[in-house]
């Protein structure tokens, strides 16, 4: 009795420190190895995906968080090692799911409208096509390959019953030419996309990716950082299959390009772009409507860095914590040594721009260090980023191991004084250190808040706390 009110406290005096709400506890369960959820854009119903042993279970709430309706499942074949992503259709919510050759596709379904749930595969398979990427939006997913040996992007959409629609985005020859204005194919700067939701943080490691894809409402966004000398930007719409092709100049860079390293990244219709190598680092801000730079800033490496607010932070890998760098040409050093990327997040009306790079032993921010960090669904699948892409930035950002510097911009990007407040990802993080017996998490951006959810293993209760 006295241990269950000494863990009472801990969680109601840590909570009130800050600022969190639980709003939902779900018991009458075993052993949760883990969650996902999956948001219900028009009725903003929320399910809670819970893993157990062999048996998985889904808990719909309403926008009230209030429970109305649960379903148990336990026909999931081993087959299957992935989550693609989902589609809702009413009542009925499809988990679409793959194997790891990428040769057979499933659906599970949970039809909260009769309390069942099904498994199936479904007649869709890729011919002579490269998997990229999924993307679920505004209830409705799409898979996205390439042909091989062809400049162009299918995107498979499917129906109520399952039945396939393909898309074909067919890129004209001079669409994307090098800096010689040669013709380049797709496939030559296509490769390891990295799904990028760039509404909430994210690492350094995702960012230093350099393939992104970023997701708005019903466009999606890829840029290529493969060239050094630009980025590539692929703009289509998700309801005409339209298109549009553009290319960035990085910044520009005086001395050889021999070691040298760029990367990009997308927010708010802008364009940031970074350049460096272990002498000079250059940063550009362009609109992506006007097509206009913005500002730029620079730095080397004999100088102090004038537009950064924090520290030079080295984190993870062989640090334990936290370790700082005092002078300007160990970062520009460090970040030379692998890729380097670039991070925006707006925080209470101020950009908070973080520039750095990978450390040694990051495995950055694919399936491999997500999955062994999130896990699976029954049997070990992977959730991917299409249906968690909020968890996943979560998980990479309290993962990293990275060397990196934060900056502080007001509205027209003109770099301003002043300490660095946290983030909710640094809310939950701190959270989590403190809590470390939590398992299972989950994390989801709803409305103007964030939900996460967790699995209390000594308490026997999943609970999911509003921020």
């Amino acid at each position: 009795m006295k241990y269950y009110f000494s863990l009472f406290i801990l969680f109601t005096f840590y909570i009130k420190g800050i600022s969190q709400e639980e709003i939902i506890t779900i018991d009458s369960i075993s052993e949760i190895n883990q969650s996902f959820n999956v948001v219900d854009t028009k009725t903003g119903n929320i399910v809670f995906f819970l893993e157990e042993s062999n048996l998985a279970k889904g808990f719909l709430y309403n926008k009230n968080f209030e429970l109305i309706g649960k379903i148990f499942s336990e026909d999931l074949r081993n087959k299957y090692k992935s989550f693609l992503g989902f589609q809702i259709n009413g009542s009925i919510i499809s988990l679409f799911m793959n194997t790891k050759n990428n040769r057979s596709y499933g659906v599970l379904t949970f039809n909260f409208g009769n309390n069942t749930s099904d498994v199936k595969e479904i007649n869709f398979k890729l011919k002579g096509e490269e998997y990229i990427e999924s993307v679920s939006t505004n209830n409705s997913f799409y898979l996205i390959s390439r042909p091989k040996n062809k400049n162009q992007f299918n995107i498979y959409t499917f129906n109520e019953d399952y039945s396939v629609n393909k898309n074909e985005i067919i890129f004209k020859e001079n669409d994307f030419l090098d800096r010689r204005e040669r013709p380049v194919k797709l496939y030559d700067f296509i490769r390891n996309t990295v799904n990028i939701n760039n509404n909430v943080p994210n690492s350094i490691e995702a960012t230093s990716e350099l393939v992104k894809l970023y997701v708005d409402n019903n466009t999606i966004s890829i840029t290529s950082d493969v060239y050094n000398e630009f980025t590539f930007l692929i703009d289509i719409n998700l309801t005409n299959f339209s298109y549009s092709v553009d290319k960035f100049v990085h910044p520009k860079y005086e001395t050889s390009m021999i070691g040298v390293k760029s990367n990009s990244y997308v927010y708010e219709n802008n364009l940031f772009q970074i350049i460096t190598s272990s002498k000079k680092m250059n940063i550009q801000i362009t609109n992506l409507s006007s097509k206009k730079i913005i500002k730029e800033y620079s730095a080397s490496k004999n100088s102090p860095i004038d537009f950064k607010n924090s520290q030079i932070i080295l984190e993870g890998g062989d640090f334990k914590k936290l370790r700082e760098l005092s002078k300007t040409s160990q970062f520009l050093r460090k970040i030379a040594q692998y890729r380097v990327g670039i991070s925006v997040y707006k925080n209470e009306g101020i950009y908070q721009v973080s520039l750095g790079g990978i450390t040694e032993g990051s495995n950055g921010m694919g399936y491999v260090f997500i999955g062994a960090a999130v896990g699976g669904i029954v049997g070990g699948m992977v959730v991917a980023a299409s249906i968690n892409s909020i968890t996943y930035s979560y998980y990479g950002y309290a993962k990293t191991k990275s060397v990196r510097i934060t900056g502080l911009f007001n509205k027209d990007f003109t770099h301003i004084g002043g300490g660095i407040s946290d983030n909710p990802f640094e809310i939950m993080k701190s959270f989590f250190e403190v809590n470390k017996n939590l398992k299972a998490k989950t994390v989801l951006s709803y409305n103007d808040y964030y939900l996460f959810g967790f699995y209390n293993k000594k308490i026997n209760l999943y609970k999911v706390y509003k921020i």
